[in-house]
C-alpha cells in the first residue's frame, strides 16, 4: 500500500465506457487485500460498457469488492473464481448497479460480504448455477438507504448452492425510502448451514421503526427450496405496516435444521402480509397461527392446487422438515487428519461405506475445506441406496509422490468410482496429481453423473476418464497440466451416450476433450481450451476394430494456442464402417484439423508461430502409415455429414480446414 502514495486508490483497474469488451482468461488477479481493507473501492470496475463479456477471472483477497458493474447493459459474467477470506469487510463479490439485462453464471464466490449485491437501478437480472459461501448470500439492496427512491425488478436466482453463509437470499430495504422491489424468483435453491436461508427485511438498518414511507416489496416468489439452517429462523418476513411485503409466494420448502429436529421459520409481519402457499408446500409443514389471528382463505376453483392464505396481523410460524432423511459424512469423523502428510485413505473408505449403506434420500459426502488431504489409491464402488448422493469436495486432495507408493498401489487410477447412480461430485476444492504415472479420476457404470466446479491439476494422465456413463454432465471445471506432460487428456470419454460438457477451462499436455469408440450424443458448450491438442474425436478403428461415433455438437468453444482445433482421427487398414454426425458451430479456433487417417510425430512438422516454422504435414494414414499413402482398406465415412458454421479468427498456417 506504502507504493500507492498520490496515486487513485479509489479502484485499481477501471474500464469506462467501452462498449462490446471481451475480458477473458484464467491468470489470477491478486487484490493483497488486508492491507487495503477500508482504503479502497474495489479490484475491476466496468462503468458505462454496454454488452459487456466478462469469463474465467480468479480474483483473490480483494480490498473491497471484487468486480464492479456500473450502468452496463446486456452484459454476461461466466466462469468467475471470486475469493476472499470470510472475515473480510466489504468484499462483496459481484456488485451491480444501475444495469438491465445482466447474466451471471457458473462462477464460484467465496467472500467476506455479499456473494452478488444487485443494488438500485436493476431490472432483468439473471443468476444461475452459482455456489456462494462464505459470504453473505445473494442480496437485493440495501434500497432506500437515506430516502432515496430506488427500484429493482425482474429478477431471477436459480439452481444456486449457499454453503456455511450468513444469509441465503436476501432482499433489503430501508425505512424512509421509496421506490420498489419486484417481481423476484428464486428457485432451486440449495444450502447447507446457512444462518438464515430466507429474508425479506423492510427495516434494514432502521431498529425496526415503522415510518410512513418505504420501499414497496411485491410479487416474490420462492420456489423448491431445499437444505439446513444453522438459526432457528429459516425464513423471516420482517415486513412494513406503512407499505408491507404483498404476493409473498413460498412452494415448495424443504428446510430443517441442521442438528435438531423440530425448529421453526418465522414471520413478524404485522399486518397486511399476503402469503401464497402451495397445498404441497401445507402438506410438509405446519402452519400455527396465534389464536387472536382471522385467516381467510380462497381456493381458484380452476387451479385446486393453490391456496391463498391472507395473513392479518399474524405471526407465522412454518415447521421444518424433519433432518432424517439426509445423512451426512465427514471425513475428519472417520479419522482423516488433512495435514498433507498423514494418509487419509483409509478414512476416507470408511466414509464411504456409511455414505452409500446410508439409509436415507439424500446422503451427503463432505470433505471440509482449508485442509490438504493425502490420498493413495481409493475405489468407491456402489450400487448406493439413497436416492440422492452428493459428494462434496471443498478441501484439497494431494496424490503422494510416485516413491511413496507401494508396488501393489501403482498403475491404474487414483480415484475410481463405479456403479454408482445419480451422483452429483461438486466443490472448488482442489485436486493435485503432482504427475505421477496414474489417471487422476475414472468413473466406471456411473448413469446421471454430475461434476460440477472441481480443480484438477498436474494430473498422472487423464484428468477425467469416463466409461459406459449416460446421462452425465460437466460444468465449471478448470483441468491443467503443463503443455509437455505426456497424455494429459482433460475428459477421456469413451461407450458413453448423453454427455454434457459446459462452461470449463481446460489445458492440457494432450486432448482437451476425447470422444473415443461408443459414444453418442455428446454435447460441448463454451469451452476454453489451451494448450493442448483440441477436441478429438478417435483414434478409431485402430487394428482393425468397428467403432463408432455419432451424434457430437460443438458449440461456443475458445482455441487458444493448441495443436490442434477440431479434430477427427481414425486407423487406416481398416474395412470397417464409421458413422457419424458432428457439428461445430461458432468455434473460435486457432486451426480447424479434420484428419480421418492421419497422425504425425514431431519429425513429420511442427507448429509455427511461437513454436517453431510452419511445416504442414502432407498425407492421411493414422499412426501405421505416416507418409500418407492411400490404403484401399482404409476407414469408410459413411453418412457422413460434418457442419462447419461461423468459425472464426487466426489460423497460424496455409490451410484453416485440412481433410485428408
Amino acid at each position: 500500500m506504502n507504493d500507492w502514495d498520490g496515486l487513485n486508490s479509489g479502484v485499481w483497474i477501471l474500464f469506462s465506457n467501452v462498449d462490446r469488451l471481451i475480458v477473458y482468461g484464467n491468470g489470477q488477479i491478486d487484490g493483497k487485500g488486508k492491507d487495503w481493507w477500508g482504503n479502497f473501492d474495489g479490484a475491476v470496475s466496468f462503468h458505462g460498457c454496454n454488452y459487456l463479456q466478462v469469463y474465467g477471472l480468479n480474483i483473490v483477497d480483494t480490498p473491497k469488492i471484487h468486480l464492479s458493474i456500473n450502468r452496463c447493459n446486456n452484459s454476461t459474467l461466466s466462469l468467475l473464481n471470486l475469493t476472499a477470506p470470510g472475515h473480510s469487510p466489504n468484499t462483496d463479490g459481484v456488485d451491480i448497479s444501475h444495469s438491465t439485462n445482466v447474466t451471471i453464471r457458473d462462477s464460484f464466490m467465496g467472500t467476506g460480504d455479499d456473494c452478488i449485491a444487485i443494488n438500485g437501478g436493476c431490472s432483468n437480472i439473471n443468476v444461475t448455477n452459482i455456489a456462494c459461501g462464505p459470504g453473505h448470500g445473494v442480496s437485493v439492496g440495501s434500497l432506500g438507504s437515506n430516502g432515496d427512491y430506488d427500484i429493482v425488478e425482474d429478477i431471477h436466482v436459480a439452481n444456486c448452492n449457499f454453503t456455511e453463509t450468513t444469509n441465503g437470499v436476501r432482499i433489503k430495504t430501508c425505512q424512509g425510502g421509496s421506490g420498489y422491489a419486484r417481481n423476484m424468483t428464486f428457485e432451486n435453491i440449495r444450502f447447507e448451514k446457512v444462518k438464515n436461508p430466507i429474508i425479506i427485511d423492510q427495516f434494514y438498518f432502521s431498529n425496526g421503526q415503522n415510518q410512513s414511507k418505504a420501499v414497496n416489496v411485491s410479487d416474490i416468489t420462492y420456489k423448491n427450496i431445499s437444505g439446513s439452517s444453522v438459526s432457528n429462523d429459516g425464513i423471516i418476513l420482517r415486513c412494513s405496516e406503512a407499505v408491507p411485503c404483498t404476493g409473498i409466494m413460498l412452494d415448495q420448502q424443504r428446510l430443517s435444521h441442521h442438528r435438531t429436529r423440530h425448529h421453526f421459520a418465522t414471520s413478524s409481519a404485522t399486518r397486511g402480509v399476503m402469503l401464497r402457499l402451495s397445498i404441497n408446500n401445507l402438506l410438509h409443514h405446519s402452519l400455527t397461527m396465534r389464536p387472536s389471528c382471522r385467516i381467510s382463505k380462497k381456493v381458484d376453483g380452476n387451479d385446486l392446487i393453490n391456496l391463498l392464505v391472507i395473513i392479518l396481523g399474524c405471526l407465522v410460524v412454518v415447521g421444518l422438515a424433519s433432518d432424517d432423511s439426509i445423512a451426512r459424512v465427514n471425513v475428519l469423523d472417520y479419522g482423516a487428519v488433512g495435514d498433507g502428510k498423514h494418509d487419509d485413505s483409509y478414512a476416507f473408505i470408511r466414509a464411504w461405506k456409511d455414505f452409500c449403506m446410508a439409509d436415507a434420500q439424500i446422503a451427503v459426502f463432505r470433505i471440509p475445506r482449508d485442509l490438504l488431504f493425502l490420498l493413495k489409491p481409493v475405489e468407491f464402488s456402489g450400487p448406493c441406496k439413497a436416492r440422492k448422493l452428493y459428494f462434496q469436495i471443498f478441501g484439497d486432495l494431494i496424490m503422494p509422490k510416485m516413491e511413496d507408493w507401494d508396488d501393489k498401489d501403482k498403475g491404474g487410477a487414483w480415484i475410481f468410482i463405479y456403479h454408482v447412480q445419480g451422483l452429483v461430485v461438486y466443490g472448488n476444492g482442489q485436486v493435485d496429481g503432482q504427475g505421477s504415472d496414474w489417471w487422476a479420476i475414472i468413473f466406471h457404470h456411473c448413469d446421471y453423473l454430475q461434476i460440477h466446479g472441481l480443480k484438477i491439476v498436474n494430473p498422472p494422465r487423464i484428468h477425467i476418464k469416463i466409461s459406459r456413463c449416460h446421462n452425465v454432465r460437466f460444468s465449471l471445471l478448470n483441468l491443467t497440466a503443463p503443455e509437455y506432460s505426456p497424455n494429459t487428456n482433460g475428459i477421456d470419454i469413451s461407450h458413453s451416450i448423453n454427455v454434457n460438457i459446459q462452461d470449463s477451462f481446460i489445458g492440457t499436455g494432450d486432448d482437451c476433450i476425447a470422444i473415443i469408440d461408443g459414444c453418442s450424443n455428446i454435447n460441448i458448450a463454451n469451452i476454453a481450451c489451451g494448450p493442448g491438442h483440441g477436441i478429438s474425436v478417435g483414434s478409431l478403428g485402430r487394428q482393425g476394430q468397428y467403432d463408432t461415433v455419432e451424434g457430437v455438437k460443438v458449440t461456443d468453444c475458445n482455441f487458444t494456442r493448441t495443436s490442434n482445433g477440431v479434430r477427427i482421427k481414425t486407423w487406416p487398414l481398416n474395412q470397417n464402417l464409421f458413422n457419424t454426425n458432428f457439428t461445430a458451430k461458432e468455434a473460435l479456433s486457432i486451426g480447424i484439423d479434420f484428419r480421418p487417417g492421419y497422425r504425425a510425430g514431431d519429425e513429420d512438422f511442427s507448429w509455427g508461430g511461437e513454436r517453431g516454422d510452419e511445416k504442414i504435414p502432407r498425407g492421411a494414414g493414422y499412426g501405421e502409415n505416416p507418409q500418407g499413402k492411400a490404403s484401399t482398406a482404409a476407414t469408410r465415412f459413411t453418412q457422413m455429414h460434418v457442419q462447419l458454421l461461423d468459425l472464426r479468427e487466426t489460423n497460424i498456417y496455409n490451410y484453416m480446414i485440412f481433410i485428408s
